[in-house]
């Protein structure tokens, strides 16, 4: 189990991380109803937040790569939620909080899962049944390239259709746009 507001320093080509685990289970009512595996402690409690925020605290908020189950509010990927479940009904606590400590960190990388999807918004990469190196470039620094814009990242396929029924990218920003810069 990985230690809630734990700080390292010895990822490769990465600086610094900082890891915080938990999230609020949607199926939390369907294991208890058939005796499944549930874990009372599954969020962070207000002494593990505050214990987090003295640490970013002592770090002048600041960290390479940010390592959590789940992402900040703001980030959550709406499309990949499960229908039968009323979101009203879902503790979303961890997730505001992550959002007001996003809102002070100065970081280069997010990497959450949670949600059963492989996207990216901005810094934040959500990551499912798959793996990645951080990327570097050639001052040994995360590369951060690649980022697709908050606006793109709500398309599926970061793209969408125009007035003239023509499929563009979301904004000339993006990666996708780079890439095709030749044509």
């Amino acid at each position: 189990m990985t230690s809630r507001g734990t700080h390292h320093n010895s990822m490769r080509g990465v600086g610094s991380t900082f890891v915080v685990g938990g999230a609020y289970s949607v199926d939390k009512n369907y294991r208890l109803l058939y005796g499944m595996a549930w874990w009372p402690d599954e969020q962070p409690s207000d002494e593990i937040k505050r214990q987090v925020e003295e640490k970013l605290e002592g770090m002048d908020w600041e960290v390479d790569v940010v390592l959590t189950h789940t992402a900040p509010l703001k980030y959550e990927p709406t499309e990949v939620f499960l229908p039968m479940i009323n979101q009203s009904t879902v503790d979303k606590s961890t997730e505001q909080w992550l959002d007001s400590i996003e809102e002070q960190l100065y970081y280069d990388r997010w990497y959450c899962g949670h949600y059963h999807t492989a996207k990216k918004i901005d810094k934040i990469q959500f990551m499912y049944n798959d793996f990645d190196e951080f990327p570097e470039n050639e001052d040994g620094e995360i590369d951060n390239e690649d980022e697709l814009c908050y606006e793109c990242s709500l398309y599926d396929d970061n793209s969408y259709l125009d007035e003239n029924g023509e499929w563009v990218n979301c904004c000339l920003d993006c990666p996708l746009n780079r890439m095709n810069d030749d044509d």
